[in-house]
């Protein structure tokens, strides 16, 4: 059986851990959730009229 303050110090390490990899996570997907999706979203929004715009000099 371990001393309490040991447990108590390795489960404080541990919430920190996972209080840092939450933080990290959520970055992540607030990233892969919005800048991607709307970078993605502003390429096509620019390649869209450049395409309509050669379809209508092909016609």
């Amino acid at each position: 059986m371990a001393p309490p303050i040991r447990v108590a110090a390795s489960m404080a390490a541990m919430a920190m851990f996972l209080d840092f990899m939450e933080g990290y996570l959520v970055v992540f997907f607030l990233v892969y959730g919005f800048v991607v999706p709307a970078t993605f979203d502003c390429y096509i929004a620019m390649r869209v009229p450049t395409i309509f715009y050669l379809i209508k000099l092909e016609c």
